[in-house]
Order: structure tokens, then sequence, then C-alpha cells
């Protein structure tokens, strides 16, 4: 099912390494799963980590960066802030600058991405300051 995916998206069949990690990873009736899985390997090259242990690696780091003797508005914008320019940075990467293939992968309007892109000090290039 994997491969068919795959096909969908005019790659050739998986290589087996990865259809082995799909075929040991628990799918629990989901394959829309399955097919988010093997778009993430085709945009990336590399398979989503399991959500489980993503989840656990991002909240180590947030415990990290939490600091409850700050007011939650400002903390929460800051790191808000810094996960936007993350993300843009990643998506415009992806994207290879493109903004209207940006705005279509992060599922956004292009004109929105466009003044989060202005908000976050990335140019027309895709660059950042």
């Amino acid at each position: 099912m994997a491969n068919h995916f795959a096909r969908g998206l005019g790659m050739d069949a998986l290589p087996a390494e990865v259809v082995d990690e799909l075929r040991g990873r628990r799918w629990p009736g989901n394959v829309r799963e399955l097919r988010n899985a093997v778009h993430v390997y085709a945009a990336l090259g590399a398979l989503p980590e399991p959500s489980r242990a993503r989840a656990g690696l991002l909240d180590t780091a947030l415990r990290e960066l939490v600091d409850p003797s700050r007011p939650y508005s400002e903390l929460k914008d800051e790191l808000t802030d810094r996960f936007t320019r993350l993300y843009l940075q990643s998506l415009l990467e992806r994207a290879k600058g493109n903004q209207s293939a940006a705005a279509r992968m992060a599922g956004l309007d292009r004109t929105y991405l466009g003044r989060l892109l202005a908000k976050h000090g990335f140019g027309r290039e895709g660059g950042g300051g």
C-alpha cells in the first residue's frame, strides 16, 4: 500500500529499508496516517518520527523553555514567534523559495503566507534576518 501511495506521487518503489520501517510501525486502522508518512518521505527524504516519540521530545524541549516566572502571554508569544520563524524557514527550504508552492504545502492562503513572511523578516528570496 505504501508503494501505491509513492507511485501516486510519481516516485519509484520505496527503498526496502523504508518499507521495513513502515511495516514495523503500528497503523491503528488509519490508512491516511500511512499515506501522510509516505508524503513526508517524498517531500523530506525521511519518514516522520512515530508521533509518541516526537511528542516526548517536544515536551522535553518545551520544559526547558517554559519559565513560569514570566507572564504567560509574553512567553507564549515568544515561543509562537520562534516556532513560526523555524516553520517558515523549513517550509521555504522545502519549497525551494517558491512562495506559491510553500503556501500549498502549508495549507495557507498565499497572501497570508506573504504577510507571515514579511512579519518574521523573510525577504522575497526566502532569506531571513
